[in-house]
């Protein structure tokens, strides 16, 4: 859910554009540390859930996708939804950690998910339990323990844009 009132931020900081949460991940980039099989980073960012339309990276420790949502941009970001993909192998999405990073790639908010995620199954993380983190990125990324094909169907990220003044 949105929050009632937008983090306060100094003219001088930047300026609000936007007081309705959207999911700023369809105008970010996408990147991650692997693609394979021709499933590319940008095929999770682009609002198509169904079917065979997913990212896929290798099978890789320490594997990552994350978006950018914009440079020169600060992002009050509420919620990361990842959808999962619906065609098959749904519990390889385990053992992962969902963070919002600053400009700097700095990590200002994480929230780790033990279990697994199921085909179709779409997951919800209210960050810092719903007063947000502002931020630039978003990632999922693999717990170093865990090595597996990291795949899912959507990574969106929903909240507020605001604009830094050149």
């Amino acid at each position: 859910s949105a929050p009632t009132d937008l983090p306060s931020l100094s003219p001088q900081t930047a300026a609000p554009v936007s007081q309705t949460p959207t999911n700023l991940a369809l105008t970010g980039l996408a990147s991650a540390n692997t693609e394979c099989l021709n499933q590319w980073a940008r095929k999770a960012i682009d609002g198509i859930a169904t079917g065979g339309n997913r990212y896929e990276g290798c099978n890789t420790p320490g594997s990552f996708i994350m978006v950018d949502l914009g440079k020169d941009t600060l992002n009050h970001i509420d919620t990361v939804i990842i959808k999962n993909r619906c065609d098959c192998c749904g519990g390889r999405l385990k053992l992962f950690h969902v963070e919002v990073l600053d400009a700097d790639k700095n990590v200002v908010w994480s929230q780790y998910h033990g279990g697994t995620v199921g085909n179709c199954v779409v997951k919800t993380f209210q960050v810092n339990g719903g007063e947000g983190a502002v931020g630039r990125w978003v990632r999922l990324r693999y717990d170093d323990s865990y090595t597996s094909i990291l795949h899912i169907a959507e990574l969106e990220a929903w909240g507020y844009r605001f604009s830094v003044p050149s």
